[in-house]
């Protein structure tokens, strides 16, 4: 990511538009610091409101352990005290008959007396008192109560089986007349001191429930905490009574697991929660701190989504700002560009219309004054043009004695026709109309029709066409006659004849790799702007299907001959020069070839076909077979004989060359 990232800066900076480059500052400069500045922000405010929760949870579990842990250690105290009592054990274990009736009053009275006295110092509800004798102050004073009255009680029957004290819950006292109000208890059994395993009375202590639940209920920290008292795995109070008892369950399942002292982590019904437990002292009870982590992580929540909806209004405004203020630069500098693209596509009469007093409208005037000054250099480069070409021709014309060419030109063509080479005569014809028109004998016109130009195209295509066979063909149409009549300029250049002479370029130097010079290349861009199309170049040199498989044949059947040179000779009629020659163009393009040669048969006679990287000069082997060309190009023709001969002369004449 870090190097996609590196990238599209460095392709903003350096090609991209000033739109792009504006939006890479603004990124740079606003967004990603006060974004990164948001982020950072966010991560500690999270960590610090984490750390808060926490702590305030943990010290209001430690205050709720403590408070609770003190309000259960009273009943231990008061029943610790009790247990003491002699009073206690004299009215258990004394027969009544043994007593008077005022001093068994008295000794009730007493033990009322303690027992309020006791329970107000201890902050307890209600100490009671179960005995098992029949003495009237049993049945008249709610504190001192018979044992019968209780013997069928579940509470009862546990505390009589075990010789611990016993702590109960409101459901474990169930429904009891005595108090009317659910309470926790803590239940001791008082054994006759003369036999130990002889019960005698019970000692109860009471807390009422609603003061245990006030105390649990006003402990939780988070909007969903929860707060347990548990006795094993059953709840004995929960801070939330309205709490479904299966989702208690479900929670109390995974409090096994979790550490005293320390928050962990559970998941139940698909929630996570950070929960923390604590016994709470004798009664062998602990509780135990649920806190869901969604209410932990909220205020951090919450605050991630307030900060950024203020990062991004902040980047908006500041986006706002900084395209109002960059509007007027971006939509000069739009004009611009469009005026110089309109410039691009040729039309050099759009001007600008400059605004404001900056570097910008600088710039926008001087580009108005650039362009005049390119519309007077080019009019001054047009005429400079037309004149150099008239100087020019004036010069050929001078050079050149036509009258001579003429004459020549002539006896060659009186010559062919007396030995009946039709063909030739004709390429003679076409020549010699061809330069008449173009050095313009005995006419003393400036301007000639467009049907005297078409017809010098006609002589330079038809000439073409003896070179090149059935590979060029062309036609020329005019969609009105009364064109023809039209004057044009002699050294204005038709596109036909563009087309053509690029064609001619374009076969001489094998597509620009042999015998290609500045020249060259600055005649084909002359005649790229005279309006030659290079599509319309390249179907001249198309063939149609049996011409390449005629080619490919020959191709096929070429052998390499010193590692370099392809040789192929094809002992069959139907292969004529031009196919020949196109051969051996094709077989110059493979790895490793330097020359090739293609020996075929024509009637009676063998021709050959020979073309050349440049390395190998071609002509001077052909020569010894009595043919020429130059040393890329040659060809040659031998009479009365067979194409196997004519290779073995040929491999021959190509050894003899490597040998000198």
């Amino acid at each position: 990511m870090k190097n996609s990232l590196l990238r599209w800066l460095q392709w903003s900076t350096s090609c991209g538009k000033l739109r792009s480059k504006l939006l890479c500052i603004y990124f740079l400069l606003i967004v990603i610091p006060l974004g990164m500045f948001s982020l950072y922000a966010y991560l500690r405010v999270k960590s610090v409101i984490q750390e808060q929760t926490f702590s305030a949870a943990q010290n209001a579990f430690d205050d709720t352990c403590l408070s609770l842990e003190h309000l259960l250690g009273r009943l231990d105290g008061v029943i610790d005290i009790l247990s003491t009592d002699s009073l206690i054990y004299t009215m258990a274990s004394n027969d009544p008959r043994d007593f008077t009736y005022i001093r068994r009053l008295e000794d009730s009275d007493q033990l009322a007396t303690t027992f309020e006295h006791l329970r107000v110092l201890s902050g307890v509800d209600r100490i009671r008192l179960y005995v098992g004798n029949d003495y009237p102050y049993s049945n008249t004073r709610t504190n001192i109560v018979q044992i019968s009255r209780i013997e069928q009680s579940g509470w009862y029957q546990a505390a009589a089986q075990g010789r611990r004290r016993l702590w109960c819950a409101p459901a474990d006292l169930g429904e009891s007349s005595e108090t009317g109000q659910p309470c926790f208890s803590s239940i001791q059994m008082v054994y006759n001191p003369r036999s130990v395993k002889e019960p005698l009375a019970i000692l109860r202590a009471d807390i009422d429930a609603r003061r245990v639940q006030e105390l649990v209920s006003g402990t939780s920290i988070t909007e969903n905490g929860l707060l347990l008292l548990l006795r094993g795995d059953e709840v004995l109070l929960a801070s939330d009574p309205d709490i479904p008892l299966s989702r208690l369950d479900t929670l109390v399942e995974q409090l096994h697991g979790s550490c005293a002292g320390a928050w962990t982590t559970i998941q139940a019904n698909g929630t996570d929660y950070y929960v923390q437990s604590k016994g709470i002292g004798p009664s062998g009870w602990r509780i135990a701190s649920i806190l869901p982590y969604r209410d932990v992580f909220r205020l951090s929540h919450e605050l991630s989504i307030e900060m950024l909806v203020i990062v991004i209004a902040v980047a908006l405004a500041a986006y706002l700002l900084a395209y109002l203020t960059s509007q007027s630069t971006l939509k000069r500098i739009s004009q611009l560009t469009g005026t110089m693209q309109a410039v691009e596509k040729g039309n050099v009469t759009v001007r600008l219309e400059p605004s404001g007093n900056d570097e910008i409208a600088q710039l926008m005037d001087g580009f108005n004054q650039m362009m005049d000054r390119v519309d007077t250099l080019m009019e001054e480069r047009v005429e400079y043009g037309r004149q150099i070409k008239n100087l020019e021709l004036k010069a050929l014309q001078a050079q050149i004695n036509p009258h001579f060419i003429f004459n020549v030109l002539e006896a060659i063509n009186m010559r062919c026709v007396d030995a009946g080479l039709k063909d030739i005569s004709h390429m003679v014809t076409n020549l010699a109309n061809l330069l008449r028109g173009n050095i313009g004998i005995g006419s003393g016109n400036q301007k000639i029709t467009l049907e005297q130009e078409l017809g010098y195209v006609r002589y330079y295509l038809d000439l073409q066409r003896q070179r090149f066979g059935k590979s060029l063909v062309y036609s020329i149409e005019q969609e009105d006659d009364e064109l023809l009549q039209y004057l044009v300029e002699p050294a204005d250049l038709l596109r036909e004849e563009a087309e053509a002479l690029l064609a001619g370029i374009v076969l001489d130097t094998k597509h620009f790799t042999l015998r290609t010079g500045g020249r060259t290349f600055e005649a084909a861009a002359f005649l790229r702007r005279a309006g030659a199309d290079t599509t319309d170049v390249q179907r001249l040199f198309q063939s149609d299907l049996k011409e390449m498989v005629s080619r490919y044949d020959i191709i096929r059947r070429a052998e390499l001959y010193r590692e370099d040179i392809a040789v192929a000779a094809i002992d069959q009629e139907g292969v004529d020069r031009v196919t020949a020659a196109q051969a051996a163009d094709e077989l110059l393009s493979l790895k490793g070839v330097k020359a090739s040669f293609v020996v075929f048969r024509s009637g009676e006679n063998v021709q050959m076909s020979a073309r050349s990287l440049g390395e190998i000069n071609v002509q001077v082997i052909l020569e010894a077979l009595g043919g020429g060309g130059n040393s890329t190009t040659a060809g040659g023709r031998v009479e009365n004989t067979d194409v196997e001969t004519v290779k073995t002369r040929l491999l021959e004449a190509i050894d003899a060359y490597f040998e000198k």
